[in-house]
């Protein structure tokens, strides 16, 4: 065990957390009484375009952003291009979403579809898939970063991060959330800037890269070595993962106004794929330096290499951006427990603090459940792309299919209860028993717009006919 290396992790991320905290107790004291501040409160331009970013992109993508460089060269622009193409695609609906300001996705689909507690309750789990492996993904980023560096077991570092996540989250919710993440967001941007300069000094420059692999170094020789199964997943999943995951969405409606709504968005998905750019110089020059590592470990291996007062830079800021992240996910899952199946199905009459008192303690339960889960998957890429396959399956065509379609009198509540539902079994039996090249996120999707369309077919007439009368 390395005591200095611990030691410069706790003082780096104390202090960086120890700023964040008491912007959170002053935000806490700010909205003290005021209606829903654990839910959502609306963000200035600046506030949402850096929490949009973090959100999408956080400290976990040094880890498996900088992982997918390192074992695929220039492939990683794809999942930049998924990821920004997505963020891009809720331009499509944004003026809506923020007229409506939704805070959950049962909201969008009651709006669509009409009231209904069956189809709160269910559309509120749902929207949990996407968030939970986003915390279960970055509470094991953190221990896989840190394990080498530290010397303390993962298991135990990843605990560990999930108990300061739960602790930073606690006092204010989305209020904490968003300001954290811009916060974070801007600083990790400077961060990737000076690791590229630093990594590629270390390196003797790109010539030296390029030499180690010049295959996986080329450009654009490498965007097919991920190989096109891979990248169609990311296409099929991670791209239409981020107009069905509901951080997004909240960071949508709690823009100030519709005009920087479109401002932030355009900037993020900018902001994503220059990210993107940079774990692709950071994964093939810490190939060149050391071509042995366990690809997910590669960054955290890189902070062994640097003088002592960069990696504290680096520690503190990295290690508070996963944080950051992480409580995004744990904010918005805990939101469709407390907000959209307890005050609206169970006790329409909460108070505020009943409702605060119940996020924490919902909170405390996903943390340690996703952590469970978490440290059973061996990828972190893999665990994040799972859920997003298992989100975009049952929510993309009942979403985007329902606004669409919202005056032409045709898709109905049992439609898109049959989306669902047959894009989760579409998924599962492909997952499977599937073992061939095509994703099996195609085969949810293609199960879930047919039972969109057909269960829509076969109770149009007698839905539109009830709402009529």
């Amino acid at each position: 065990m390395k005591i200095g290396a611990i030691l410069i992790v706790f003082i780096a991320t104390g202090i960086v957390l120890g700023g964040c905290a008491l912007l959170s107790w002053y935000l806490n004291k700010r909205n003290a009484g005021k209606e829903e501040s654990w839910a959502i409160q609306k963000t200035p331009l600046l506030v949402t375009i850096g929490t949009t970013f973090a959100t999408a992109f956080g400290g976990g993508m040094l880890t498996y952003h900088i992982g997918l460089s390192y074992q695929y060269g220039w492939s990683v622009l794809w999942y930049g291009v998924c990821q920004g193409g997505g963020i891009f695609m809720l331009i499509l609906i944004a003026k809506w979403l923020r007229r409506n300001e939704f805070k959950t996705i049962p909201e969008i689909l009651t709006k669509l579809y009409g009231e209904s507690n069956v189809l709160v309750g269910v559309a509120s789990l749902i929207a949990m898939v996407t968030p939970f492996g986003w915390i279960s993904g970055q509470c094991v980023a953190f221990g896989k970063m840190f394990a080498a560096f530290t010397g303390i077991p993962q298991p135990v570092l990843t605990v560990l991060f999930a108990i300061v996540v739960l602790a930073f989250v606690w006092p204010n919710g989305y209020g904490t959330v968003a300001w954290s993440d811009a916060i974070f967001g801007f600083c990790i941007a400077t961060v990737c800037i000076l690791c590229v300069f630093f990594s590629l000094n270390m390196a003797g420059g790109w010539a030296n890269v390029a030499a180690a692999d010049p295959k996986l170094a080329a450009f654009p020789g490498s965007l097919t070595a991920a190989g096109l199964s891979l990248v169609a997943y990311w296409f099929m999943s991670v791209f239409p993962g981020q107009v069905t995951n509901q951080m997004y969405i909240q960071r949508v409606s709690a823009s100030d106004t519709i005009g920087n709504v479109y401002k932030a968005l355009g900037i993020a998905c900018f902001m994503v794929f220059a990210g993107d750019i940079f774990a692709g110089f950071m994964g093939r020059t810490i190939f060149a330096l050391n071509p042995g590592l366990e690809a997910e470990s590669a960054f955290g291996w890189f902070l062994t290499q640097v003088p002592v007062l960069f990696m504290i830079f680096i520690v503190g800021l990295v290690g508070a951006s996963m944080m950051s992240t992480c409580d995004s996910a744990v904010q918005t899952a805990t939101v469709s427990v407390v907000y959209d199946i307890y005050q609206k199905l169970i006790n329409p009459n909460a108070t505020q603090a009943q409702l605060t008192g119940l996020s924490r303690i919902v909170s405390t339960i996903l943390l340690a459940s996703s952590v469970a889960i978490g440290m059973k998957f061996p990828s972190v890429m893999g665990l994040i792309t799972t859920a997003y396959s298992y989100g975009v399956a049952m929510l993309l065509f009942p979403i985007f299919g329902g606004y669409y379609l919202r005056n032409k009198q045709f898709t109905t509540r049992f439609g898109c209860y049959c989306s669902m539902f047959f894009g989760a079994l579409g998924n599962i039996l492909a997952q499977k028993y599937y073992h061939g090249g095509i994703p099996f996120v195609m085969f949810g999707l293609i199960a879930s717009i047919a039972g969109l369309l057909i269960g829509s077919a076969l109770t149009r007439n007698s839905f539109y006919a009830k709402k009529e009368a």
